[in-house]
Order: structure tokens, then C-alpha cells, then sequence
């Protein structure tokens, strides 16, 4: 897929505001891996539907084909193809098991524990850093969550969520990015 019709299939979904805005002015590479986390943090996004057709259908339909055309290798009109659903329950099943586990722990040692997006701005205050640096922080921090998740976390915080939520201006540098 050409970069013109990347850039506008990237604006189609932002125009659908499912998910952060991603900046159409980065380099080519940057811009296919911003979209595929946009589009994944839909799919996994059970706000938009119970199910995986559900939230597909939420995607216009040349965000879809072009999801496929990039990542998937598949037929643009066939679904897109997720996890069984009944695998993927019984793991999100035991995932939720294990969060609640380890709240109900912290509650009861009275621990505030630091999450993820705590994690991010801790390592932005204390010198520029990459988000694969950032990603890499994060995957040691935290082994039991899935470094793909991670990486959608950093690439939409560092979009400007953290701006918009916690009022940080986020500054990138060619050293990587530090809040300003």
C-alpha cells in the first residue's frame, strides 16, 4: 500500500474517533504501526461491541481492507480473523482472575501500586527515552501483561493522551521523547 493511500485510509478511521488520533505526518513505517495499534486497541476495545464482528463493523470498511491488506494477508472482504472465542475468554477469564487476586492483595497490605501509565511518566521525567526503550521498561516491570498491549499503551499515551488527561507536554527529540 502507498503512503497516499495509507494517509487516507489513517484519516478515515480518525475522522471515525474510535480510538486516539494518529498523526498522518510521520515516516511511512511509523504511520503502518501507529494505524495497526489504533485499529487493534478497536478490536480489543470490548466498549464496542461484545463481540470480535461487533467491533469489526464499528471499523468503516476501507479501514478494514486495508487492516488486512497490511497485516493480516488476507482476502479484504473475508472477516478479519481473530482467537477462537471461547480460548480467548477462558484467558481473559483468567487474566481478570489474576488482576483481581493481585488488587485484593494490594488492598489488603495497603499498597498503592504503580501502574503502567505511571511507569511512562516516571521514565520521561528522568531523561529523553525511545518508546522501544520505554516498551522494553515496561515488558521487565511488568512480565505477566503482553508487550503488544504495552506498545499500543506508550504509542497512545505518548499521541497525546498524557497531555490531554494529565496536562503533561510530552517533547520529542531526536534522543526520544521527555516531558517538557
Amino acid at each position: 500500500m502507498d503512503r497516499k493511500k495509507l494517509v487516507a485510509v489513517v484519516k478515515k478511521l480518525n475522522e471515525a474517533e474510535l480510538a486516539d488520533p494518529v498523526d498522518v505526518k510521520v515516516k511511512e513505517e511509523e504511520l503502518k504501526e501507529l494505524f495497526g495499534q489504533a485499529v487493534d486497541s478497536v478490536l480489543d476495545n470490548e466498549e464496542y461491541g461484545e463481540t470480535d464482528e461487533e467491533r469489526q463493523q464499528k471499523l468503516p470498511e476501507e479501514v478494514r481492507a486495508a487492516y488486512k491488506e497490511l497485516f493480516l494477508d488476507s482476502d479484504p472482504e473475508e472477516p478479519i480473523e481473530t482467537e477462537k472465542k471461547d480460548e480467548k475468554k477462558k484467558a481473559k477469564g483468567e487474566k481478570e482472575m489474576k488482576k483481581d487476586e493481585k488488587k485484593k492483595a494490594a488492598k489488603k497490605e495497603g499498597v498503592k501500586k504503580v501502574g503502567i501509565i505511571d511507569t511512562i511518566i516516571s521514565l520521561l521525567k528522568t531523561k529523553p527515552i525511545t518508546k522501544e526503550d520505554i516498551v522494553k521498561a515496561l515488558v521487565k516491570k511488568f512480565p505477566d501483561r503482553e508487550e503488544k498491549g504495552m506498545t499500543s499503551t506508550v504509542s497512545i499515551q505518548l499521541g497525546g493522551r498524557l497531555e490531554k488527561d494529565k496536562g503533561l507536554k510530552i517533547q520529542k527529540s531526536d534522543k526520544g521523547y521527555s516531558i517538557k
